[in-house]
């Protein structure tokens, strides 16, 4: 059974560096209050509001959200996002003390630190904003809700300490040859391993960081709401995606890898309801 996690028992002050790694560790996620000032979000927000309305025109992606139908999303980088704003828009995610938590987390690993930004502006929606899952790429990601967020406007929802099971899953779906891009991540809403699911509810001004193998899900907007957030994410190096020539990664998604011969794999492949879901 499962140790039930209270919303609150994840919320750390700053200065209490060695709580919040250890709570990261053994949960998956952790919530930082009054992590920014708030006259420093409401520039942040102000910049984001200006990009989604094209005033400010930076080197990046925006298109439809695939379930929130009126949202939007944008993908950029901090670097881009540099030459348009006039405050230290670096000091969201690439602040000192957040480098020293990714350190501190992924050990003696090189990492890539929070170079990519993503912006969510998103609307009332019948259906959450996205299925319960974990990320078929590992992160450490940093995420910050620019208003009050709770049930009724698209609160993130995790499952504690999930974390070492989606880990699990997604190592064995890499040692089987499974590329990340045809990796199942999709977790079935009524799955035990989901019963200690908790809504993480902040102020506006907290932070909220979580390991990305943790199961995790957008939940509902209700009517005349919005989700306006920002996040970004650490990865450890190399990307799975980029593994260099002839390393045990290369090997894994090369044919010298066995498990990816179609005539061996049925023996190593589960099956699993529509083959969607765990």
């Amino acid at each position: 059974m499962f140790q039930k996690i209270k919303l609150e028992d994840s919320k750390f002050d700053v200065k209490e560096f060695k709580n919040i790694i250890s709570f990261l560790n053994v949960n998956g996620f952790v919530v930082i209050k009054n992590f920014y000032k708030k006259d420093f979000l409401i520039n942040i927000k102000d910049i984001f509001l200006k990009i989604f309305t094209q005033e400010y025109k930076i080197k990046g992606k925006i298109w439809g959200h695939p379930t929130n139908f009126d949202g939007l999303q944008m993908l950029t980088y901090q670097k881009d996002i540099e030459l348009v704003s006039d405050i230290k828009f670096k000091e969201l995610f690439q602040n000192d003390f957040l480098k020293k938590i990714s350190k501190s987390y992924f050990g003696l690993n090189d990492i890539e630190f929070n170079e990519k930004l993503r912006f969510l502006s998103l609307k009332h929606s019948k259906r959450p904003v996205t299925s319960w899952h974990y990320d078929a790429t590992q992160s450490l990601k940093f995420w910050v809700n620019l208003q009050d967020t709770d049930e009724k406007n698209g609160a993130l929802l995790v499952a504690p300490g999930t974390h070492y099971l989606g880990r699990l899953i997604a190592e064995n779906n890499l040692l089987k040859g499974i590329s990340i891009k045809k990796m199942r991540t999709g977790v079935r809403n009524d799955s035990i391993v989901l019963q200690n699911r908790i809504s993480l509810n902040v102020s506006f001004g907290d932070l909220i960081i979580f390991d990305t193998d943790i199961f995790h899900t957008g939940g509902l907007i209700s009517e005349n709401q919005e989700r306006l957030s920002i996040y970004s994410y650490t990865f450890p190096l190399p990307h799975k995606k980029n593994v260099p020539f002839c390393s045990p990664g290369w090997f894994l998604k090369s044919y010298f890898n066995i498990n990816k011969i179609n005539s061996l794999r049925k023996y190593c492949k589960r099956i699993i309801c529509d083959d969607k879901y765990l």
